[in-house]
């Protein structure tokens, strides 16, 4: 462990020395202007790009409603199925409840 360690410094030391001794290209002020002047249009594109929802946002106030909504319509096409359709969702209903003749279910739904 302590010879990667070792190795490890000595190749951090000699990178950081080679970049030290490296010479900056001349380049001239309006480049250098230019440049972060690209920088921060990107980054405030960036800023304005994300003004969108968040997830949670959209889960609270479009997702949990509708499938509130869809879960109530479903439950109340259910028991309309089973009461009003005569066939075999009533049949079926009947063998569910143990009920043959059907009166408990009737009686159940108030018809």
């Amino acid at each position: 462990m302590k010879e990667n360690k070792e190795q490890i410094d000595r190749i951090e030391e000699a990178l950081s020395m080679a970049h030290r001794e490296q010479t900056a290209p001349d380049l001239p002020p309006d480049w250098r202007q230019g440049v972060m002047r690209h920088v921060r249009r990107l980054h405030a594109e960036a800023v304005a790009g994300d003004k969108r929802p968040s997830a949670a946002l959209v889960f609270q106030r479009m997702i949990l409603p509708f499938a509130t909504a869809t879960g109530l319509v479903a439950a109340a096409l259910l028991a309309y199925f089973f009461t009003a359709l005569p066939g075999m969702e009533q049949d079926l209903l009947a063998v569910l409840t143990q009920d043959p003749s059907g009166l408990f279910a009737t009686q159940a739904l108030g018809l």
